[in-house]
């Protein structure tokens, strides 16, 4: 290894680890510390498991990122190619915070007294000023999004929110990007889908995962320029089935990279605001977990972003135990779905969009 990568690790506080085809050449003493069994000639996939097989593919320009599972659970890991190698550096996830659960009750209980005055107030208001009034019911959209993102990042996991169903996930993905698209073309942004090959079955919850492909929609739209395109993929691979959303924006440059998984932290360390409070990619990797996956994301600073989810391929003797879940008696599913979506794509979707014009409130 060349002496002057060896003095960088040496002398870095951060927990760094060079690979060379694979094998692992030099670390940091922070590396030493996180990994106590490495040492130079260990193979990278037993360092990092089935994460180093997945990031394989992407392993080109740009930055990859991940999270580790099992024993190293909490651990993200950045990827930067080197002349020579691979240089991986590992981050640390911060501890869940029970303030977050707090905050998220407390907006829960504002946001209901006023959407229970908003029947009323809203025709008055567009009787004066039809842009206010659909800024304002976006708006209210926006504080539902943010306080359930909340909510649901601070609480610890509970199995019994989990309701995976049996899916054929290129017909359920399909349609998802279906009901997108028009959304999308208000924000200016072409969206488009690319089905599997081949059948592409799962065990899916299926309101966990729309929320999840909606985050990373909504991710792509603030990152790609108006009339840019984003497309949402489905491949199969052995076992695993990804599901990736793409753009073609700017990109991520790799010193903000290994943070983006990092809510507590990645507000000082990424200025930009579009990136918001940080939520959004810690809920789809939760969810991506939660599902037997996992999420790796790549970029190019100036090219664009891709995310991929992971799944496991549900094998079609292998049973689903599914909690049921009872709609209440009146609500249209149809109705439910669109709620779903107005609010999961609240930040960027325009205000018109949130217009109540000749709608039964």
């Amino acid at each position: 290894m060349d002496r002057a990568i060896l003095e960088m690790l040496q002398a870095s506080s951060e927990a760094l680890l060079v690979f060379e085809n694979g094998i692992l050449a030099g670390l940091s003493p922070e590396a030493s510390r996180l990994f106590p069994d490495a040492c130079p000639g260990t193979d990278a996939a037993d360092l990092f498991g089935d994460s180093w097989e997945q990031a394989g593919p992407f392993q080109g320009k740009g930055s990859v990122l991940f999270s580790l599972e099992g024993e190293n659970a909490g651990l993200n890991v950045k990827l930067t190619g080197m002349k020579n190698g691979v240089l991986a550096t590992v981050y640390a996830d911060r501890e869940e915070d029970q303030t977050f659960v707090t905050l998220a009750e407390r907006m829960q209980h504002y946001l209901a007294s006023v959407m229970a005055v908003t029947p009323r107030l809203l025709p008055l208001l567009e009787d004066q000023n039809l842009e206010g009034a659909a800024e304002l019911n976006r708006g209210l959209y926006n504080l539902r999004r943010i306080s359930e993102e909340l909510r649901a990042v601070g609480q610890p996991k509970d199995p019994f929110t989990y309701h995976p169903e049996r899916e054929d996930l290129d017909q359920w993905l399909g349609k998802l990007v279906e009901d997108l698209i028009p959304m999308c073309e208000t924000a200016d942004r072409r969206l488009i889908y690319q089905g599997a090959t081949e059948r592409c079955v799962a065990a899916i919850d299926r309101e966990w995962m729309t929320n999840a492909v909606c985050l990373l929609v909504s991710n792509a739209i603030k990152f790609t320029e108006p009339q840019g395109e984003i497309a949402v993929t489905l491949r199969r691979s052995g076992k695993r089935l990804r599901i990736t959303v793409r753009d073609n924006g700017c990109g991520i440059s790799a010193d903000q990279m290994g943070h983006v998984f990092s809510r507590s932290t990645h507000r000082g360390l990424i200025p930009d605001p579009r990136w918001g409070v940080g939520l959004g990619l810690p809920l789809v990797r939760r969810a991506a977990v939660a599902h037997g996956g996992g999420l790796l994301l790549e970029s190019v600073e100036g090219e664009g972003t891709a995310v991929h989810l992971s799944l496991p391929v549900l094998s079609s003797g292998e049973a689903i135990l599914k909690s049921p879940v009872t709609i209440p008696t009146g609500v249209n599913k149809i109705d439910m779905r669109r709620e779903q979506l107005l609010t999961a794509l609240s930040d960027v979707l325009p205000a018109r969009i949130y217009d109540t014009r000749g709608v039964d409130l």
